[in-house]
């Protein structure tokens, strides 16, 4: 069992993080795209090394993230909108089959899934400036598919986020 870190600054312009384990040193570096279309995640091993990308599709009526790992497709992640609340849907490609997640999402506590075994839980820090969640893999192959699925719904969180507090001030 693997358990790793996310601490975010609030404010920030281009979505920078790092990702950390329980001694604190580094094994994730995310760097997200400043006013860039499509907005874009870069996620880069302890060394610097490229390692996965995500990038939002730009023109689709809800938001559309899609997964490369080691430059090979991974996973389509889609937002729904449901008649109760709005859910995310995985679409596993290559050979990221039968992923699924579950839990609450919008607060970030859930169980990531692959054939019906939970490989990753997310659990959010409260009373915190920052946000902060703990990242628990029960398996290291499959550390970096957890993080960037954490890393996408994420970003689909706080986009979300900034569309209800700009609506809300236009009102």
């Amino acid at each position: 069992m693997i358990r790793l870190h996310v601490s975010q600054r609030i404010f920030t312009l281009g979505e920078r993080f790092t990702v950390t384990d329980d001694a604190g040193r580094a094994r994730y570096f995310v760097d997200g795209s400043f006013l860039r279309i499509p907005k874009e995640f870069w996620i880069k091993d302890a060394v610097g090394a490229n390692v996965a990308r995500l990038w939002k599709t730009p023109i689709s009526f809800m938001p559309r993230y899609n997964l490369e790992i080691h430059g090979q497709p991974a996973a389509e992640i889609r937002q729904r909108l449901t008649l109760v609340r709005k859910h995310l849907e995985i679409t596993p490609v290559g050979g990221y089959k039968d992923l699924d997640v579950r839990g609450d999402l919008w607060n970030m506590d859930f169980d990531i899934y692959r054939g019906g075994r939970a490989i990753g839980h997310v659990g959010k820090r409260w009373l915190s400036i920052r946000d902060r969640y703990t990242i628990i893999v029960e398996d290291a192959h499959e550390e970096l598919i957890v993080v960037a699925i954490v890393v996408a719904i994420d970003h689909i969180k706080r986009e979300a986020a900034a569309a209800k507090t700009a609506s809300s001030a236009s009102s």
